[in-house]
């Protein structure tokens, strides 16, 4: 629904109340947008003065529906066959090596949890403290496997690390996916973090898509990159853009085009193939540059985007902040927190199968 109200003729340091038609159930934000409504030799009439975002609700229905699901296994992987989907988790890495829907692979290398993002001019402080604890050069290593029953759903769970290249562990995790027809593959992670390290630079885990998945829906803040601390120019709504529009392109390659805040989003791929993610909340990054790439390059021209697309769905995504020019980041925008709990959905499925918010899954 939309409206306009008039010349608003209210008195400075005064207000006045309006009554609007509202109905408050579902996710419901008041988009409001303030307009010259004469001209001036700096604007036109309709020319906008500001804009700012209110969330009524945000309740959103999950789709609880958790079909039956089919486990085989073999000295390799635990595969598992939900709908038209499969899923096969390695037994040696405890990771998820290959998601197909009706055959089709979406994944074209193991999914990771990873904590690395490229620093940003704001990130060259902190930087000196990241780089001495390996954050860049973490490796994920395997401790055990183990499955079960989580109801209708087939459960398997892994004992993970994430490594420094002298096998000193940062990250300790326990990593559990429930999958199920109808909702997919639930990953729930519950993470330890080594006391007397700096704070995280992100914490998510990374999906290789091949090549040609590159249209890309969100429900979370856009249309422009949004961060913890810098998303006031942003609203939240269901956006739609390309993994190459997405990217932002910073003089110095840095960290860029995260969407804070998304509850779902979807990467479609030209045979009619997706996979759909959805959470509490989370933030999204689609790229064709790979954080690694990111990090060596050293001008915007040096960059060669990869064929495939690099989705990072991740728990946070640090703030910005000013550092580069101004103070550290603020302590509430630092990833500090030594336990961390991050429970996401991952649906593969036909895109013309997707419905935004009505495939959210929780």
């Amino acid at each position: 629904a939309s409206g306009t109200v008039g010349a608003l003729d209210i008195p400075p340091e005064k207000s006045k109340s309006y009554k609007l038609p509202l109905a408050l159930e579902g996710f419901i934000t008041l988009n409001l947008t303030a307009s010259y409504n004469r001209a001036y030799p700096w604007a036109k009439i309709g020319d906008s003065v500001c804009s700012e975002q209110f969330i009524l609700s945000d309740k959103l229905e999950s789709d609880s529906r958790a079909l039956g699901a089919t486990l085989t296994e073999d000295g390799e992987y635990y595969s598992i066959k939900f709908g038209e989907g499969r899923v096969k988790i390695g037994k040696a890495t405890g990771l998820i090596e290959s998601i197909t829907d009706s055959g089709e692979e979406m994944i074209v290398s193991p999914v990771v949890p990873t904590v690395w993002r490229a620093p940003t001019d704001n990130d060259r402080k902190i930087k000196r403290e990241w780089l001495p604890a390996h954050y860049d050069s973490l490796t994920t290593v395997c401790r055990g496997t183990g499955i079960g029953a989580d109801g209708s759903a087939v459960r398997v769970t892994a004992d993970l690390s994430l490594t420094t290249p002298e096998g000193e562990s940062v990250i300790d995790m326990t990593v559990a996916y429930s999958v199920s027809g109808g909702r997919g593959i639930t990953l729930c992670c519950d993470a330890k973090v080594k006391e007397g390290l700096p704070p995280l630079p992100r914490f998510g885990f990374r999906f290789t898509l091949p090549e040609g998945a590159e249209d890309v829906r969100y429900f979370g803040y856009g249309p422009t990159e949004s961060y913890e601390d810098k998303r006031l120019a942003t609203r939240i709504s269901l956006f739609k853009t390309t993994v190459t529009e997405n990217f932002v392109d910073y003089i110095k390659p840095q960290e860029n085009g995260a969407h804070y805040g998304c509850k779902y989003a979807d990467v479609s791929m030209p045979h009619g193939h997706a996979l759909a993610f959805s959470a509490e909340k989370f933030s999204l990054t689609a790229t064709h540059h790979t954080p690694e790439a990111l990090t060596v390059a050293q001008h915007s021209y040096e960059l060669t985007p990869a064929k495939e697309t690099t989705v990072i769905i991740d728990y946070r995504n640090a703030g910005i902040g000013s550092a580069s020019c101004g103070p550290t980041l603020l302590p509430e925008y630092r990833i500090s927190e030594s336990d961390i709990h991050f429970k996401f959905n991952i649906k593969p499925t036909l895109s013309s199968n997707l419905t935004p918010l009505t495939d959210y899954v929780v």
